[in-house]
């Protein structure tokens, strides 16, 4: 059965990691927009499994006496960027420029560091602490670096920028900037597959010139090779493969009791029990947990019975299925099976992969 590619994780790598770019001598040169909207969703999806689309994005000139546009601070009522994140971006020169990243961006950062995915509703805004800027921080650093090779234009004034402090009061922001020419973007985000918006703001030195190669000089990719580079770009789509001996439902109050050197009894997990999932939890394999030439190491199995619909599972030679699906339950209590997630149909060949110790 034909059906239109969802905007996953693969789907959404191939399509935004294509290179940008520049117009042939004599051409009108092309905006940083195109790269900061593809620069942006990779970021966020392939590096932090956040699914982001841009929805507008915008580039205006900053005012000298306030460069962010953030209102001042009322009496009362904190700082002027409300429950805004604001820091400034530093590099071995000292500050260089600002960045404004939403509320809702920040929580959402924080809930796939913490929790492992996004909400698709939005949460409560609060002021920003931080401990936010540090747990945003990565984001934005991984940004900072991908903008500056990766735009069209020279961005060599961002080398080694990062996040730098906490702003309380944006309008004196312009104390700390040299008088250089400086850029505001506004990038306008949406959580994929829900109506979670969020915004991120960078101020930063205006780029100059062109840095990458013309359209002239860059090899063609739609020629007569076009399915040679398609192929290319999907085998070199990074994508994360997670091991997964176990999975637990557990309450608050009883993490709250965890102390060190307790002993937990899984339920139901076993060595030979082992799924390898995609970000998204799709089954791609199961095997068994072991070792090879000292280090651990994943036996991969027979692939998985597919499933569809109501197609029961293949029956082994005593009549049960021939895999068990994975049960999580809480310590002491009952244990409450978990829907199984897609499987994948492909044929995947018996063979010991190594996993270092420290993963």
């Amino acid at each position: 059965m034909n059906a239109e590619p969802e905007k996953s994780s693969i789907w959404a790598t191939l399509v935004r990691s294509r290179p940008v770019a520049t117009p042939a001598s004599g051409e009108a040169a092309v905006g940083p927009e195109a790269g900061f909207r593809a620069i942006v969703e990779r970021i966020s999806d392939v590096e932090f499994s956040l699914p982001l689309q841009v929805t507008n994005w915008s580039s205006r000139p900053p005012a000298p006496d306030n460069p962010l546009g953030l209102p001042a601070p009322s009496d009362g009522e904190g700082g002027g960027a409300g429950p805004s994140l604001v820091t400034t971006i530093e590099a071995e020169g000292g500050v260089i420029g600002a960045a404004v990243l939403s509320a809702q961006l920040v929580a959402m950062l924080i809930e796939v560091q913490t929790l492992g995915v996004a909400h698709g509703a939005p949460v409560t805004e609060r002021a920003a602490t931080p401990t936010d800027l540090m747990l945003a921080a990565p984001f934005l650093n991984a940004m900072l670096a991908a903008l500056t090779t990766g735009l069209p234009q020279d961005c060599s004034g961002w080398a080694g920028a990062t996040a730098g402090r906490l702003i309380p009061d944006p309008t004196r922001l312009a104390a700390l900037l040299d008088d250089r020419p400086r850029g505001l973007w506004t990038s306008e985000l949406v959580l994929s597959r829900s109506e979670r918006a969020a915004s991120i703001t960078l101020l930063l030195p205006e780029p100059v010139g062109q840095a990458q190669p013309t359209l002239a000089e860059a090899p063609s990719q739609a020629g007569d090779n076009w399915t040679g580079a398609m192929a290319e770009a999907v085998l070199g789509a990074d994508q994360t493969v997670i091991a997964v001996l176990h999975r637990e439902n557990l309450s608050l109050d009883m993490l709250e009791g965890f102390e060190v050197g307790q002993i937990i009894t899984l339920t139901g997990a076993g060595l030979d029990d082992l799924r390898l999932e995609t970000s998204e939890r799709e089954l791609i394999a199961t095997g068994r947990l072991g070792q090879s030439s000292g280090v651990k190491a994943i036996r991969i199995g027979p692939r998985p019975a597919r499933e569809m619909g109501s197609v029961s599972l293949g029956r082994g030679a005593a009549g049960q299925p021939d895999r068990k699906p994975p049960v999580s339950g809480r310590i002491g209590g009952t244990v409450q099976p978990v829907p199984d997630p897609a499987v994948v149909s492909d044929d995947i060949p018996p063979e010991a992969v190594a996993v270092s110790d420290t993963g």
